[in-house]
């Protein structure tokens, strides 16, 4: 299997979703949330290559992005390599993905 490593950015941006479903929804939803994440990273690490290339740019060359099975408005965002999987973001669909992948730094 895969290693699989979650970026500091794509864990803030989990604890931003996480939140935001406790206040919007309820703590229910937010583990269903929690789960998804972690069944979406199981995932990774058997199927690594499973995700759609994002193709914005040469700088994300080798980026890919899968949606969180029961929230597909959120998509992870994650880079594949030699073996191990870097989840870079985990974004809403609302949120300007382009924008922040190619603006924002990938690794802090």
């Amino acid at each position: 299997m895969t290693q699989v490593h979650v970026q500091p950015l794509a864990r803030r941006d989990i604890d931003d979703a996480v939140d935001y479903l406790v206040s919007e929804a309820d703590t229910e939803v937010a583990w269903r949330f929690v789960d998804a994440f972690t069944t979406a990273l199981e995932r990774l690490s058997e199927y690594p290559e499973i995700g759609s290339p994002v193709a914005l740019s040469p700088r994300m060359s080798g980026v890919r992005s899968w949606p969180l099975v029961g929230f597909e408005s959120y998509s992870l965002f994650y880079h594949y390599e030699m073996d191990e999987v870097r989840v870079l973001r985990v974004l809403h669909a609302a949120r300007d993905a382009a924008n922040i992948l190619l603006v924002e730094p990938l690794d802090p």
